[in-house]
């Protein structure tokens, strides 16, 4: 983190570490990079998107998001960028300043920035899943381990993990509630995943019946690995992602990502199929998301926990 390049939020003006950056030629490393910052690329309007009511100069350029896709599915747009603090809140903070602030500089900052960059960040995710799940379709053969990069609680541990509020697994990043999407009620079909980076509109959306629960809490480490007082105890992410994921196409694919790990999971431990724990006969909705020395070598689910901790302190999680 030392080692992060220092740049200066235009929304709050305050200096923050952007993130580690690996130089090339690794760039598979970047998805394991830490960002607090949102990178912001100005591009020039077309004349017919320039808006007459609003006195724009002719070459006046927007304010995009940039480079929050994986490298591998979509490079950066462009070289020179200004940068955002990761809350939805700083981008509301600069769309009020911006008439004042960044007219003077030709810049605008459309309506709907908040909003391209919470998708964005959602597909993130789903792309960090993929190419985990690459990792270890890739590792099969080569590594064998009996440690679990992903499995589902059985209904007993997430009942526990209610009770207590205690996510008691060392090697835990974090635990994802992801109910199976329903059929829609009008088609009697259920949605098509969906990744993409444009905006998805629905046809029927759902009406949430339940009052929404929180999209993510933080929970306790039973497992204390320095035996003292002296540090706080580690805390996990739990993540509802009915609220996290409010689209369906979206949630179908995280929800799809997710079961094609866990068949890569039961791949990899045939030998171990026959065990209760591993057949998951009795599942919970939850799925607990680990790494550690053993994992690793399968696959790094760290570019994951990190793509999911963004979206988290995006939306403003407590």
């Amino acid at each position: 983190m030392l080692a992060s390049p220092i740049r200066k939020c235009i929304a709050t003006e305050r200096y923050l570490p952007t993130g580690l950056r690996f130089p090339p030629p690794t760039p598979v490393f970047l998805s394991s990079c830490p960002d607090f910052l949102i990178r912001l690329a100005r591009m020039r309007l077309p004349p017919d998107l320039v808006d007459p009511k609003q006195k724009r100069h002719p070459d006046s350029t927007a304010l995009i998001p940039d480079g929050l896709q994986h490298p591998k599915f979509t490079a950066r747009k462009s070289g020179t960028a200004l940068y955002v603090f990761c809350n939805k809140a700083a981008i509301s903070r600069l769309a009020e300043r911006s008439a004042k602030h960044l007219a003077a500089r030709k810049i605008s900052v459309h309506a709907l920035l908040a909003e391209q960059v919470a998708h964005l960040l959602r597909v993130r995710v789903l792309q960090e899943l993929e190419l985990l799940g690459d990792q270890m379709e890739h590792s099969v053969r080569q590594v064998q381990s009996d440690a679990r990069i992903l499995r589902r609680l059985t209904r007993e541990e997430w009942n526990a993990i209610r009770e207590t509020g205690v996510i008691p697994y060392p090697s835990a990043l974090a635990v994802l509630v992801v109910p199976p999407l329903q059929r829609d009620p009008v088609t009697k079909k259920r949605p098509e995943p969906s990744m993409s980076t444009s905006p998805i509109i629905e046809d029927n959306p759902a009406t949430p019946v339940k009052p929404p629960l929180p999209m993510s809490t933080l929970h306790f480490q039973s497992v204390d690995h320095l035996g003292c007082d002296v540090l706080p105890q580690g805390q996990i992410p739990l993540y509802n992602c009915v609220p996290l994921y409010p689209l369906r196409p979206q949630r179908a694919a995280l929800f799809h990502l997710l079961t094609r790990l866990l068949a890569i999971e039961h791949k990899s431990h045939k030998a171990f199929n026959k065990s209760k724990s591993l057949q998951d006969t009795r599942a919970s909705h939850a799925f607990l998301l680990s790494s550690d020395a053993e994992t690793v070598q399968r696959g790094d689910a760290a570019a994951v926990a990190i793509a999911l901790w963004r979206l988290r302190m995006f939306e403003g999680c407590a």
